[in-house]
């Protein structure tokens, strides 16, 4: 049977990178299970940071020789993720009282993501596997 079917995130030359990705991601997972509330802050504390970085993402792409349509857009999203990024870091109950909210959001649009493209048959075979897996994020 082969296996490089089920893969959902599709074909990379880069397979190691997958696998060191998933290994760091199931160390973090049981740290967070031993370690819950130290690990909430962190994770609370990451989405800040990831939030900076984004925003500084998004001035860079607006500032390049190849800016994109609409890149006062780019600059004002890029601002305002800097904002709220900093925002988070320096408060650590308003990073952990957002981050839930943002999780949820996030489940929202991937499960809706996967339904939607599921049911317009860009997926093959395994179309059946994005309704589960959209239907299971919806309900999480």
């Amino acid at each position: 049977m082969n296996f490089s079917r089920f893969n959902f995130l599709g074909y990379s030359k880069s397979w190691w990178l997958v696998l060191v990705v998933g290994v760091v991601m199931v160390i973090c997972g049981f740290a967070y299970w031993f370690w819950p509330v130290a690990g909430f802050a962190v994770a609370s504390q990451i989405f800040g940071w990831l939030l900076i970085l984004a925003g500084i993402v998004q001035l860079l792409v607006a500032a390049g020789p190849h800016f994109p349509r609409g890149w006062g857009w780019w600059i004002a999203g890029g601002i305002i993720d800097m904002f709220i990024g900093f925002m988070l870091v320096r408060s650590i109950i308003l990073s952990e009282f957002v981050f839930p909210y943002f999780l949820a959001l996030i489940f929202l649009y991937w499960g809706i993501t996967m339904i939607i493209s599921s049911v317009n048959g860009h997926k093959g075979r395994y179309w059946w596997l994005y309704v589960i897996n959209g239907v299971r994020l919806l309900l999480y």
